[in-house]
């Protein structure tokens, strides 16, 4: 649970398996388990190998696990007990994008969003997300303005750059190699990009938080 999947992939034991964690290290565990697919999601069970999210998704692996060794009669009697008779399944992400709301009724733009978080390392055009989408570039122009107050070029770059603030906090990656896999080809965009948004360049970001998490925790290795 939470970061102890690091351990499992510095032992080796997660490769060829499919796992999570807790996001904050998702960097991390991709570093030491490249034959490790890793998905964000609250707890993901993969034969004998079986990995969560920790803090409140561990109530749901629980009952997960309850019922995948025990049966549906003692999960359903444990759930009475703890008044939690609908567990969230496994395949819910751990985090919900920023201002969830208008995606219950705008399926589209949720989508569209999914997309360009799944290829933040090598950006897609705006018309390949929208042809992805099934609908037009106008189309989903007016959507993100509607919804979002801003442009599907904006808001891509704004998903790139929260990649890469936790790549900074949370991986040993170089600031360059932070960027690159942000899809940033050039370290000067990198930074442009990154201080007109945070007021900081990559480096001092990096460097404020390890000061601080000297004080505070979450360090994961």
């Amino acid at each position: 649970m939470d970061t102890g999947p690091l351990l499992l992939a510095e032992a080796g034991l997660l490769d060829g398996y499919d796992a999570t964690c807790h996001w904050t290290a998702m960097a991390s565990l991709k570093e030491l388990s490249a034959n490790t697919r890793i998905v964000e999601q609250l707890y993901f069970i993969d034969r004998n190998r079986s990995t969560c999210a920790g803090q409140a998704a561990s109530l749901d692996y629980s009952m997960a696990m309850l019922r995948y060794m025990r049966g549906d009669a003692l999960y359903h009697l444990v759930g009475n007990e703890l008044i939690y008779t609908a567990p969230r399944s496994a395949e819910l992400r751990q985090r919900e994008i920023i201002n969830p709301q208008p995606f219950v009724t705008n399926p589209l733009l949720n989508r569209a969003q999914r997309i360009m978080q799944e290829n933040v390392e090598s950006p897609l055009d705006i018309e390949t997300v929208a042809a992805r989408c099934g609908i037009s570039i106008r189309e989903l122009q007016y959507l993100f303005q509607r919804h979002l107050n801003t442009s599907p070029k904006k808001r891509y770059i704004a998903l790139r750059l929260q990649h890469a603030k936790e790549l900074l906090l949370y991986s040993s990656m170089s600031i360059r190699e932070t960027g690159l896999a942000s899809g940033f080809m050039t370290p000067s965009a990198y930074y442009r990009a990154f201080l007109a948004v945070f007021q900081t360049s990559p480096q001092e970001y990096r460097n404020a938080f390890t000061k601080k998490s000297r004080v505070y925790g979450r360090n994961l290795y």
